[in-house]
């Protein structure tokens, strides 16, 4: 797994790192900001490991105690997909930018396409995350008021 990571992120900041030569040599000053993708691209590459090392401690914890905490769980997990399509907007972007300064041949249809996709899936995965996370936090705090106990660990049926 770490290396497909540091594959997808070189892959990353070599299409950066291309885009900012190629300003250099040409002088060309309108296009994207580097620094600024490149903290965009950094932070949801973060986002993407965090959240999946959440999820994976929220599963243990759910295997451990209440089922409640695989809601939680499954919100983080979306939350990487989340992280991966706006990881993916911003390839677009430098794709975009890239286009325009030279003459690549890429599809203007295929770039409006897959903007639009991720124009959409962008806020309707953002409220999906949120509104199973905060349904999870609410089965936690009604589990926690009404039995404390079986929140952090299971309870034995065989007592």
């Amino acid at each position: 797994m770490n290396k497909r990571t540091i594959t997808t992120v070189g892959v990353f900041l070599l299409l950066l790192a291309d885009l900012d030569v190629a300003r250099a040599a040409y002088g060309i000053s309108n296009g994207i900001d580097i620094s600024g993708t490149i903290v965009r691209l950094i932070s949801f590459l973060l986002g993407m490991c965090g959240a999946t090392y959440l999820a994976a401690g929220l599963w243990q914890r759910a295997e451990k105690g209440s089922e409640t905490w695989k809601y939680l769980s499954i919100s983080m997990v979306l939350f990487v997909f989340w992280n991966v399509i706006m990881a993916f907007g911003i390839l677009l972007d430098v794709l975009t930018a890239q286009r325009a300064e030279h003459d690549i041949a890429i599809s203007v249809d295929a770039l409006n396409t897959y903007y639009a996709i991720v124009r959409i899936l962008d806020p309707v995965l953002e409220v999906i995350v949120f509104v199973i996370l905060l349904f999870g936090l609410r089965k936690i705090i009604n589990a926690m008021r009404n039995e404390p106990w079986s929140v952090f660990s299971k309870e034995d049926s065989d007592e």
